[in-house]
């Protein structure tokens, strides 16, 4: 078993009616970046859009169908530790995108560098950057809340910790 790192960007935080628009996934030093072509936006929150910047980077013509990224994400997380900022809500928008066409999940399980990284200090963190800053290393401020960028310094952050 090995972790592949993760970060979703959602249309927004509401269960009823999250869907995800970007997906980034690092396997084995591999990076992917995977935007929905056919994203629902019903629902969508004007808030969430903005800070995932949806207006500034949704690229519908280099985009895949929800159908194909639900396969993508079926079998390269198959198996395998889900690792990233706010896993706990990265895996269940995969989930519900897996379910939505008849995949169930079959990771082994989810690690949450927020938590990595508190247990490390001795002390409650809370968000990616706060993570990098507490553990001293460097970032690129405009990068957060780009799904691949966030799921490259989670990736870092979780080295540095083990």
């Amino acid at each position: 078993m090995y972790n592949v790192f993760v970060d979703v960007e959602t249309t927004s935080f509401h269960k009823s009616v999250r869907r995800p628009w970007e997906i980034a996934v690092i396997a084995d030093h591999v990076s992917y970046k995977k935007v929905i072509k056919d994203v629902d936006l019903t629902g969508a929150d004007p808030k969430s859009l903005e800070v995932s910047g949806f207006y500034k980077r949704y690229d519908q013509e280099n985009a895949i169908s929800e159908l194909e990224a639900a396969k993508f994400i079926h079998s390269i997380t198959k198996g395998k530790t889900l690792v990233g900022t706010a896993t706990w809500f990265d895996s269940a928008v995969l989930e519900e995108m897996l379910r939505r066409h008849g995949y169930l999940p079959e990771w082994e399980g989810i690690i949450c560098i927020q938590q990595l990284t508190s247990d490390k200090l001795g002390r409650r963190i809370q968000g990616l950057k706060n993570c990098a800053v507490a553990l001293g290393l460097d970032y690129e401020e405009e990068g957060f809340h780009e799904a691949m960028y966030d799921a490259v310094v989670a990736k870092r952050i979780y080295e540095t910790i083990k």
